[in-house]
């Protein structure tokens, strides 16, 4: 190596290698560095680093490589840029665990080690030493993958955009540096990574780097569900970043299946989660709403109690149509709200223009026959004229105030499901007839006053305490206003629990 082209220059023009080394000491320590040769020139294969420069390496001055100031033992970049000057093949050298200074100083994963990552970067970069930058040590990871694993996006861009290459490599654990960075949540990196088209994205346990991004971030989640995609991950646990990004990577995911023939709307319904049903639809207007068995999405969300999903479907114009479908069995959405006596999604349905309540199931009953079924032995049957008066708020055509008794399973009577559909005309109505139904309690320990709070039905809450309050001393009346449900709760705690202020 020519001495006279061995020295770099620095920011500042000044050069590398420090100007007071005499020339001839230079050779001295570039024969050093380079080992001993033997007569025919060849270097051999065992040469030892000198102690002087053992220490010069681990004291890290710049200065010279003579002086043994005992410093900071890692990352000296001063120091191995005078090394570069003199010798850059050291580049590419490994040590027994195959790893280049680059491998090391990105695996340390300290700032100034992974500062000194990306200056060494540059000088391969500079002296052309491709291989020096996809070296795998001994695990198989090249620099990427432990630039990614120490959390340094800036290292992990820069060696990407050098060298692509680093993306294709998968390491022993059959991680690629894409599942790592999905692992990682280093979201720029992930995106830099997507833009190659050829990149790994495979990871350990026969998963990959979209299953590492649905799992990021919720330890709950295992791999107990072997047959789950990515998609069904994020889609069950409402999780709809992910739901978005994995559709505009591939639209087509939306229309897939599950195992057991049940589609993603059927998964959203059964949670409840409309923002992603509504993502599905953006991006895929007719994904299956329908299961094998011809349960739909409405179907789930009625049989678990999920009322906002509900009102989502019927307010849609794509999915408003499955509120007659029947199921294998015959059944529709309303007959499995009727069989769980859920009011609130009874109500719902039964507001709904299009509803047909006359839809037999295969064993013969009607959703209102169920109800009719299920209502209590010692009250009134519950009017269906007068419940979906309540729902709708429409003034009730009531000829026996009798009636007004009535009662679901659960103990709810028509206040109590008026008050929890916000319809305060119906209410004053009724109690008009019948102020006594304010004090009236349902088998979860609610009075219409409460069902109003809990439902965020403010305004007919503060409407039904100053009903209350007109006839404070009236016991009864105070019992309205006081009365705490089975939890404890009384109208306060769920007016603040709620924000409502």
């Amino acid at each position: 190596m020519a001495v006279g082209t061995a020295a770099t220059s620095n920011a500042s023009g000044e050069s590398s290698m420090d100007k007071h080394v005499p020339e001839a000491k230079v050779t001295s320590d570039i024969a050093r560095l380079e080992g001993s040769k033997d007569k025919a020139g060849s270097r051999t294969t065992s040469a030892a680093m000198a102690p002087e420069w053992l220490k010069a390496t681990m004291s890290g001055d710049a200065t010279s490589i003579h002086d043994m100031a005992s410093q900071d033992p890692h990352g000296h970049e001063d120091f191995c840029k005078t090394v570069v000057a003199l010798n850059s093949s050291l580049l590419a050298a490994v040590n027994a665990d195959n790893e280049t200074p680059l491998i090391t100083a990105a695996k340390r994963g300290s700032r100034a080690s992974l500062s000194l990552a990306s200056l060494l970067l540059k000088f391969c970069q500079c002296h052309q030493l491709s291989e020096a930058i996809t070296q795998k040590d001994k695990k198989g990871c090249n620099a990427l993958h432990h630039a990614i694993r120490s959390g340094d996006s800036k290292l992990a861009l820069e060696l990407i955009k050098v060298e692509p290459a680093l993306s294709r490599v998968s390491n022993n654990d059959e991680e690629s540096p894409l599942f790592i960075a999905a692992v990682r949540n280093l979201a720029d990196v992930v995106g830099k990574l997507l833009e190659i088209s050829d990149a790994a994205h495979g990871g350990s346990g026969k998963q990959n780097a979209l299953h590492a991004a649905v799992r990021n971030g919720n330890p709950e989640i295992g791999d107990d569900k072997p047959a789950a995609t990515p998609m069904w991950r994020a889609v069950n646990d409402g999780k709809i970043d992910v739901v978005t990004v994995l559709l505009k990577y591939d639209p087509s995911l939306g229309y897939l299946m599950t195992r057991e023939g049940s589609s993603f709307l059927c998964t959203a319904g059964r949670n409840g989660h409309v923002a992603v049903a509504r993502e599905l639809l953006k991006h895929c207007p007719d994904t299956p709403y329908c299961s094998e068995t011809g349960w739909t999405c409405l179907h789930a969300a009625a049989y678990y109690d999920r009322i906002e999903f509900v009102r989502f479907v019927l307010g849609s114009e794509q999915l408003r149509h499955l509120v007659n479908i029947q199921d294998k069995y015959g059944r529709t959405a309303l007959h499995l709200a009727a069989e769980k006596l859920y009011s609130r999604i009874i109500s719902a349905l039964l507001l709904h223009q299009g509803i047909d309540v006359t839809l037999i199931s295969n064993n013969g009953q009607t959703a209102t026959s169920i109800l009719d079924s299920k209502t209590t032995a010692n009250s009134p049957v519950m009017d269906r004229g007068l419940l979906k008066a309540a729902t709708s708020g429409v003034k009730p055509a009531l000829h026996d105030p009798s009636l007004l008794l009535g009662r679901t399973v659960q103990g709810n009577t028509y206040l109590h499901i008026a008050s929890a559909h916000g319809k305060e005309e119906f209410c004053n109505d009724i109690l008009m007839l019948n102020p006594s139904l304010l004090c009236t309690v349902n088998a979860d320990g609610e009075t219409p006053l409460l069902a109003a709070v809990k439902s965020d039905n403010v305004s007919l809450a503060s409407f039904l305490l100053s009903y209350c309050r007109r006839s404070h001393d009236d016991l009864d009346m105070r019992e309205a206003m006081v009365r705490q449900d089975k939890q404890g709760c009384n109208a306060l705690h769920h007016a603040i629990r709620r924000g409502h202020r």
